[in-house]
């Protein structure tokens, strides 16, 4: 016989928690590196792109840091019924930080305005939706993967 699967609530475990702050600890030192770059920079056009990067990456960072502090945290059920513990700040963390580096690229690749938006916007619509399949329950979850 197979174990026996748990559904009692569950908790974030140390190694989550110290994985969350070693995320943290490396956004923030790139985020330090592209600073340091963008200040010490001879060209004048790789300064938009530092700036921009560090921005994504200290967006990042925080919110890391406020994941591993245990904010955002709820508790959902899987489509096993296993209780699971997730952070709802993730999403907000994927659709900014994300639609920056998509920014970033456009603008290295300089690209016109309108497809920079688009291409944010179809990312927004994703994350959007794993965001409400992540509030759904059962087999309603699937269309919106």
């Amino acid at each position: 016989m197979g174990a026996k699967l748990s559904t009692t609530p569950t908790d974030v475990t140390d190694v989550s928690i110290g994985t969350m702050q070693a995320v943290f600890l490396l956004f923030t030192g790139q985020t330090v590196y592209h600073w340091g770059r963008a200040l010490c920079s001879r060209h004048h056009g790789s300064e938009t792109h530092d700036m921009i990067a560090s921005s994504a990456t200290g967006f990042s960072a925080l919110f890391y840091l406020a994941m591993g502090q245990g904010f955002s945290k709820i508790q959902y059920t899987g489509a096993d019924g296993v209780q699971r513990v997730g952070f709802d700040l993730r999403y907000v963390e994927r659709f900014v930080g994300v639609a920056l580096v998509i920014f970033n690229v456009g603008v290295l690749a300089r690209d016109r305005r309108t497809a920079i938006a688009g291409s944010c916007g179809l990312w927004a619509l994703s994350v959007a939706a794993l965001y409400i399949a992540s509030k759904t329950d059962g087999g309603m979850r699937t269309p919106f993967f």
